[in-house]
């Protein structure tokens, strides 16, 4: 054993607190002094209402929407005065259709028809430290740099295992084909 001191050291520790343990349970067992329980006294809440007005109004001049009929006026609400009052009652305003901006309809996208890609490799040309592409291209060779442009298709970035091209917009990653042909 290299650390004898060390163990020296933890024995003696990891006995006192075994110890302490088996000592807690012992005393446990045999009902010994046990931590006093403090009773707990409820919090005291001050009630008070929320609001000091009633409940909000509601106005009910919209149409049901599962009989798709009229708008039905809501029973008038309000002071109640002599007859000949000027302010006899309050009674909701005629009902206004809602202007909402109105969407226009979707237009379908035709969907992009990339032409069949295939990337074979890149080749690195350290004297100006610059890499080229070889993309197959509708079965058709190209070498491409960063930036080129063949049949509507932008190459813009070149990786070892992949090329990242534009086509009409869209991005697309290609990967390079390992499978001999």
């Amino acid at each position: 054993m290299k650390n004898k001191r060390l163990l020296y050291v933890l024995l003696p520790a990891v006995l006192a607190i075994w110890g302490l343990i088996f000592q807690r349970l012992w005393s446990a067992a045999e009902g010994g002094p046990e931590a006093a329980v403090t009773e707990i006294t409820p919090p005291r809440f001050i009630h008070r209402p929320v609001a000091s007005h009633g409940p909000p109004k509601l106005l009910l001049n919209y149409v049901d929407p599962f009989k798709g009929g009229k708008i039905n006026p809501p029973l008038s609400v309000g002071v109640a005065g002599p007859v000949n009052s000027p302010i006899r009652a309050a009674t909701p305003a005629p009902g206004r259709a809602l202007n909402f901006p109105v969407a226009a309809p979707a237009v379908p996208v035709p969907p992009v028809v990339w032409p069949s890609l295939k990337y074979m490799g890149s080749i690195n040309n350290t004297r100006q430290n610059t890499r080229i592409a070889l993309l197959a291209i509708d079965e058709k060779e190209a070498m491409l740099k960063a930036g080129d442009e063949r049949q509507g298709i932008v190459l813009t970035k070149i990786f070892r295992d992949s090329v990242l091209v534009v086509f009409q917009g869209k991005k697309k990653t290609i990967i390079r084909n390992l499978s001999p042909q």
